[in-house]
């Protein structure tokens, strides 16, 4: 019957179809309550960027009121969120390496 009995095994469909629930009810959860949360419809690190920006230009009473009810997240099922598979589908692997390593301002390789 409920998630606790189908986790008895592991490694039975019934499991990986409760985990797959889960998963996927806490990413619904978590990207209904936070705008800028890993989803399918971020295809690219631009869009990532601008919805920091939009986000740093707000006032510190705007970036609490942008997060939707908070207090929901409450209802989260463990740490475990579906992946969107979709989630920078459009980026090209080196463009994005080179920015991720840019917005961290990592040590860029020395060439000699």
């Amino acid at each position: 019957g409920n998630t606790d009995d189908a986790v008895l095994d592991p490694a039975s469909d019934v499991a990986f179809d409760a985990w797959k629930d889960v998963a996927s009810g806490n990413q619904t959860l978590l990207s209904s309550v936070t705008s800028f949360t890993p989803r399918d419809s971020i295809t690219s690190y631009s869009q990532i960027q601008n919805l920091r920006k939009e986000y740093n230009a707000l006032s510190p009473a705007e970036k609490a009121a942008s997060f939707v009810e908070p207090e929901r997240l409450k209802g989260m099922q463990g740490q475990l969120v579906k992946f969107p598979t979709k989630f920078l589908g459009d980026q090209k692997k080196r463009s994005l390496t080179t920015k991720l390593v840019d917005s961290f301002d990592l040590a860029k390789p020395i060439f000699l």
